[in-house]
């Protein structure tokens, strides 16, 4: 017999001294990657973050410089609105104020997550990183006097990103997040990845599988953590909206002040993903950003054998970087919107999913690599209260960047009987085609407590619990807030107040822990609309109690009835018609009810609203200054002429109480009574 004999290279391995010990490199391949690509130094890593000390020696050569600036010369030399920005941005500085120095105020985190990302590697100090040669641009979005028990808040996170999108950060890495979806954080996103940047973020450290964003929201690349043998890290978030997985256990990098230290966290798995991505860049310089992201995603590896209870929550597995760069024809197709319908004729098409209808499901999907020849899409049930009728949709072949849909064949699926309230109605999309297999999370809710009621100019969600705008605050994607002739949401929060005392309030704000609403009122009678009403063109009403408050319960019922006029001049507000019943055997006395709204009339941000009394009329309202919407929003008490009106401003910068921190049982009964 006869056959070639085969001659084979060594992987490279850096002469970095601790390159022996960073288990992560060798865990997703690094060594094989780098003999294929050692990054590109026109490829630029923004580390939106607490900054970086940029002149650490093992950071040093890596750092991005601005050379359409001068330096130091107080001018904006680029017109890109920064001055002296020689080396990234300062947007908090010590105390609020910027300045063109990035550098860390303190040893925190910034400087950690940039090494793992780009650090120099091959230097013979230090450590190595997959970014290998790839740049790093600091972009610091803290400011030393804002800090909470894990170090500086990010304030200026969306500023930082649009700043690394605006000056060529191919990858921009955010290792940082919380609850409380914004549409101001999501536009932020979009205009990133339009800009040509892909956004990786951590997905955060609770051990839950609650949306966490930046990381959960659309176009970015989310990030789990997993420890040395693949396992999920014990502290990582996961779920429904994670992409991949990749070390985040007991990570070696560096640290201000020219040294190094050992973390954990998701924001240490973040930037390892990042540097990949700057790789991928590097490598397959034609891919947009959302098509790196898609290399990376489908070529990692399947760990779910080492974490059976979290199948399907980690992502695609832990990235594999060899594989990243390696694979030319990877094949990802996805869902880029997804329409839930309860449409006719097995619907009532009220868009309330309630137990019997027969809900379709229309999805609009796109193939970002290699062309598709024979693919197929299922839909799954993954929850106990749906049976899936219509599963398959047989597509074949698409070309790459394709976009196509099943508006014509659209999945179907009933509601059982005994669906509860507020059921998560969960589903997976898979995707085959030959070797490719893949999947894909999408979720509905199932007999909603909460409706939105529109009919005319002004559009509220309403729900069964005293809240207005939506049913899932922080995260604000159960409803559609409040909007004016169909524009967008112009509201984060809104519940009912009752209360007799500082130390007698029953209401469904936001409590002391200003990431919970309180939940003092239980359900008697569901929200229902009625289309048409018997008085107006649509009407809505629902019953509840106080007794979720205990043995601090005022003892009340409350009747609401809604009403909405679609005929001028009668067509630009809703009517919140309460009757409260009292269960008490006695009389109450010092009674006082109000409604809280925290309006953002520019969703996510709030920012140039102004909230004031009008004298004549007797109503509060809110406005925006700064070139927002142009309508005035405004609550009137129509019953009487016992008004009141409280205006707060959230961060308490007028002298009085803040929110930000919470909102309290006195200073609800400060507001309502006040």
């Amino acid at each position: 017999w006869a056959e070639p004999k085969f001659v084979y290279e060594l992987d490279y391995t850096p002469n970095d001294p601790s390159y022996s010990s960073q288990y992560a490199l060798s865990k997703i391949s690094a060594a094989l990657a780098w003999d294929i690509n050692k990054g590109d130094t026109s490829v630029v890593i923004g580390i939106v973050d607490t900054g970086v000390d940029w002149d650490h020696p093992d950071l040093a050569a890596n750092i991005w410089t601005n050379w359409n600036e001068i330096p130091n010369n107080g001018i904006d030399d680029d017109n890109n609105g920064y001055i002296d920005d020689i080396r990234g941005w300062d947007f908090g500085g010590l105390s609020g104020t910027p300045d063109n120095n990035p550098m860390e105020d303190q040893p925190d985190h910034g400087t950690h997550v940039a090494g793992i990302a780009s650090a120099v590697t091959d230097n013979g100090i230090g450590v190595a990183s997959i970014g290998f040669n790839c740049k790093l641009m600091p972009v610091k979005t803290t400011r030393n006097d804002s800090r909470g028990s894990n170090g500086p808040y990010v304030i200026y996170g969306y500023e930082g990103i649009v700043y690394a999108a605006d000056n060529g950060a191919k990858v921009i890495n955010c290792s940082w997040g919380g609850t409380g979806f914004s549409l101001l954080g999501q536009e932020t996103i979009n205009y990133a990845t339009a800009q040509g940047s892909l956004v990786v973020a951590a997905a955060g450290n609770s051990n839950s599988t609650d949306n966490h964003y930046p990381s959960s929201y659309k176009g970015v690349l989310s990030v789990v953590s997993t420890t040395s043998t693949d396992t999920k890290s014990s502290f990582s978030n996961y779920g429904y909206t994670v992409d991949v997985s990749a070390p985040g256990s007991s990570i070696y990098n560096t640290w201000q002040n020219d040294t190094y230290a050992t973390l954990s966290g998701t924001s240490m798995a973040s930037p390892l993903t990042a540097g990949l991505a700057a790789l991928v860049f590097s490598q397959f310089p034609s891919y947009n950003a959302e098509q790196v992201g898609e290399q990376i995603r489908v070529n990692c590896d399947d760990i779910y054998n080492v974490n059976p209870s979290f199948q399907y929550l980690l992502g695609s597995g832990r990235i594999n970087a060899f594989k990243s760069l390696n694979s030319t024809n990877s094949k990802s197709v996805r869902a880029i919107e997804v329409n839930f319908s309860d449409e006719a004729p097995n619907g009532d098409g009220d868009g309330i999913f309630e137990a019997g209808e027969t809900i379709s499901v229309g999805v609009k999907f796109k193939n970002y690599l290699t062309p598709t020849s024979f693919l197929s899409i299922q839909l799954e049930s993954r929850n106990s209260y749906s049976s899936v009728i219509n599963n398959i949709f047989d597509v074949g072949s698409i070309g790459t960047l394709n976009e196509f849909n099943n508006y014509n064949s659209k999945f179907t699926f009933t509601i059982s009987s005994s669906v509860p309230q507020n059921a998560k109605l969960n589903f997976l999309l898979r995707f085959s085609d030959g070797s490719y297999s893949d999947f894909q999370w999408i979720e509905t809710i199932g007999n909603p407590t909460y409706a939105t009621q529109s009919g005319n100019d002004v559009a509220l969600t309403i729900t069964s619990k005293g809240t207005f705008a939506f049913n899932d605050y922080p995260d604000n994607l159960q409803g559609n807030g409040f909007k004016y002739l169909d524009g967008l949401n112009q509201m984060f929060e809104g519940a009912l107040i009752i209360g007799t005392s500082t130390t007698k309030i029953s209401d469904a704000a936001r409590g002391a822990n200003q990431g919970i609403q309180n939940n003092d009122f239980s359900i008697v009678q569901p929200f229902i609309l009625n289309i048409p009403g018997s008085i107006a063109d649509v009407e809505g009403s629902s019953v509840i109690n106080d007794n979720n408050a205990g043995t601090n319960k005022i003892g009340v019922t409350l009747k609401l009835k809604t009403y909405s006029f679609s005929s001028s001049p009668n067509n630009n507000f809703i009517i919140l018609d309460y009757t409260l019943v009292n269960n008490n055997s006695s009389s109450i006395s010092n009674l006082f009810a109000g409604l809280f709204f925290d309006w953002d009339m520019i969703d996510g941000s709030g920012l140039g609203d102004r909230t004031e009394w009008d004298n004549l009329l007797n109503y509060g309202f809110n406005r925006n200054t700064t070139g927002g919407p142009t309508n005035y929003n405004g609550v009137a008490l129509l019953s009487g002429n016992n008004y009141g009106f409280y205006a707060i401003k959230n961060d308490g910068g007028d002298g009085g109480f803040q929110i930000y921190d919470g909102f309290d049982d006195s200073e609800k009964w400060q507001a309502i009574s006040g």
